[in-house]
């Protein structure tokens, strides 16, 4: 750092704080021959800005000499639809507009990256069990009932911001799913509403079933452990997004027959029951 030295330039660079105002203005008279607005990207900003998950980090909206906008419409955008002002650094007066076409090409940072970043396991399991999470405590109580695993779309420091704030919660998920032959976002997330509700309790059901699959015993075929594994390894298809509420929910309602000691042949959960509780 004491070794960059300032050249003159006719750049000007400073930090300023974007109202939605400022920035429709910005979008309607410098907005220029843009690439299209990839719509995910903007809702994702839009949810970061709403959840103040927001942070001067360095980011630029650019703009060149002549006034034209070379980076930030995405941002912008995202201002404009949530009402919310945001600081942010601008440059102005770059020199070449031909320094569009190199503006975004270099490779974004994963979740994942972020995740390590933190100091969190650089692991998609992870993130995918913080996501699920977020969307869950983001879920009014009354509503809970109605819980769908999401395909919410997230920008990746908010998640990766989750990640860190609940790591005590989703660590203990992320180990015991970790642990079993087949991972799932889906798993994690029910062992986390489970080991975060009873910890005793899901921490023998989840040994159990970790043994099942190593082989390292000869289980009752209708004790519910035995019975999730069974379908798990059965059913090829139930790590699709669209089922893996079921997954969830079967996950869940294994472990309350568990808890209750109860033997079971089939495990079976229909939308119409409702996202099951834990019982502890």
């Amino acid at each position: 750092m004491e070794k960059i030295r300032f050249i003159e330039s006719n750049i000007e660079a400073g930090v300023a704080e974007i109202t939605p105002e400022l920035a429709r203005e910005i979008l309607e008279k410098c907005n220029r021959d843009n690439r299209p607005l990839k719509k995910d990207h903007v809702k994702r900003l839009t949810s970061s800005l709403k959840n103040n998950e927001w942070m001067l980090n360095g980011e630029a909206i650019a703009f060149s000499k002549s006034g034209r906008l070379l980076d930030g419409q995405h941002r912008l955008t995202a201002c404009i639809n949530s009402g919310k002002a945001f600081k942010t650094l601008v440059i102005k007066g770059i020199e070449e507009e031909d320094a569009f076409g190199t503006i975004d090409i270099g490779k974004p940072r994963t979740v994942t990256d972020l995740m390590n970043l933190q100091g969190l396991p650089k692991a998609p399991l992870f993130s995918a069990i913080a996501k699920q999470h977020k969307a869950w405590i983001e879920t009014e109580n009354e509503n809970k009932h109605k819980f769908i695993l999401t395909n919410r779309q997230y920008t990746e420091r908010s998640i990766a911001l989750h990640g860190k704030k609940y790591v005590d919660v989703i660590y203990p998920a992320f180990d015991a799913t970790q642990k079993l032959g087949r991972k799932s976002a889906a798993i994690g997330f029910a062992a986390l509403l489970i080991l975060d509700t009873a910890t005793d309790d899901g921490e023998e059901f989840f040994a159990e079933l970790e043994s099942i699959w190593k082989d390292e015993c000869n289980p009752d075929p209708q004790s519910p452990s035995f019975v999730l594994y069974d379908f798990l390894m059965k059913e090829e298809h139930i790590f699709r997004p669209t089922t893996m509420t079921l997954l969830a929910a079967l996950t869940i309602k294994a472990f309350n027959a568990h808890v209750k000691k109860e033997h079971t042949k089939k495990l079976f959960w229909s939308p119409t029951e409702g996202f099951p509780s834990v019982e502890a």
